[in-house]
C-alpha cells in the first residue's frame, strides 16, 4: 500500500495565503513588526530585492512576494486583480 505524504506541516494552518506587493520588503517588514511575524525563508530576485518571504503568524503561514509583470503576480492597482492568490500545497 502506498502511502500519502502530507504537504502541510503539522503546526501549519491547511491554506497558505501569497500575497504580492509592489515592495516585498517593506510588507515583510511590517508584518514582522506589526503582526510578530517570523521570517521563514527569503528569496532575492534578479535585482537583489526581496522577491518572496514564507512567514509564520503564530501557527498560521503567509507567502510575501513581488509583483512581477512576467508572472500572474500583480498588484490590484495594475489589472483590478485581487493580490491574494491560495496556495495549495
Amino acid at each position: 500500500m502506498t502511502e500519502k505524504v502530507k504537504g502541510v506541516p503539522s503546526d501549519s494552518s491547511v491554506v497558505i495565503p501569497r500575497l504580492v506587493y509592489r515592495d516585498a520588503a517593506a510588507e515583510i517588514d511590517f508584518c514582522a513588526r506589526t503582526f510578530d511575524a517570523v521570517e521563514l525563508n527569503r528569496r532575492p530576485g534578479p535585482d537583489g530585492k526581496a522577491s518572496h518571504a514564507l512567514m509564520t503568524i503564530g501557527p498560521a503561514m503567509i507567502m510575501i512576494e513581488a509583483e512581477w509583470p512576467t508572472l500572474p503576480s500583480h498588484v490590484p492597482a495594475l489589472d483590478g486583480s485581487s493580490p491574494v492568490v491560495i496556495f495549495d500545497r
